[in-house]
């Protein structure tokens, strides 16, 4: 299920409402202008680092390995170089 679909500029953090619950996979997926780079991160676990050039119009950073525990509080953070726009979608998923 898509839980985050937001577009910016430069940088943005979004928090999955409700968290993840054991079991669970995040994928991300962001574009940005070609010729520009965009960084996906998040600072717990599942922890989520791509850094990658934006070539077209959708480029998918990560999935993530199912969770061991509930995270009531999990955010994606992205940044661009140079204030560059983006479109971030982020969707949850039981494992199995």
């Amino acid at each position: 299920m898509t839980v985050i679909s937001e577009k910016g500029t430069g940088n943005g953090t979004y928090a999955v409402e409700g968290g993840l619950a054991p079991g669970q996979t995040v994928s991300v997926t962001v574009s940005c202008q070609p010729g520009s780079r965009a960084a996906v991160t998040a600072k717990t676990r599942p922890l989520v680092d791509s850094n990658f050039p934006c070539r077209n119009k959708s480029d998918t950073a990560y999935t993530s390995a199912p969770t061991k525990e509930a995270l009531p509080e999990f955010a994606i953070t992205v940044t661009t170089d140079e204030d560059a726009p983006y479109w971030l979608a982020v969707r949850v998923a039981d494992a199995g």
